[in-house]
């Protein structure tokens, strides 16, 4: 089982491994208001991204206190890791990162473009990685599951 009871974790031999944390504070899963994630990031399984996850989080959990007025120590995100040989780009094992967030309703697209930028410039400075390994993505009300 996930922690935080979001449902059974994939077996070993599949392609993505779910885990949900709450940034912070370690307790939990989900923010007070809604029960769910804020923000989804996948990452893969033993690069930089994936060893890095608490720096991350602490740094997503800041541009949301900012951006959205949220507590800091409310805000969650969900981390899903694809596993070592699942991940490819120009058949090369990627070293991409995927990151969404749920944004409230009428969040307009000059927010949404200055938000995305802070992310993706959150990342490469905790990762180093390059700016065509980053996709940052918003979208109105909760993120479906993953």
């Amino acid at each position: 089982m996930v922690p935080g009871g979001l449902g059974p974790e994939l077996p070993r031999d599949g392609a993505l491994k779910i885990s949900a944390v709450r940034t912070l504070q370690g307790q939990g899963i989900g923010s007070r208001k809604t029960g769910m994630p804020q923000y989804a990031c996948m990452v893969q399984e033993g690069q930089v991204a994936d060893r890095s996850r608490d720096r991350l989080a602490d740094g997503l959990a800041r541009l949301a206190a900012e951006a959205f007025g949220e507590v800091p120590g409310e805000v969650v995100v969900r981390w899903v890791t694809i596993r070592e040989g699942f991940g490819f780009t120009a058949g090369k094992p990627s070293t991409s990162s995927l990151i969404a967030r749920s944004v409230p309703a009428g969040f307009t697209d000059e927010q949404r473009s200055v938000f995305m930028l802070r992310v993706c410039d959150l990342w490469r400075e905790v990762t180093g990685c390059h700016p065509d390994e980053v996709v940052v993505t918003t979208l109105d009300g909760p993120l479906p599951l993953i």
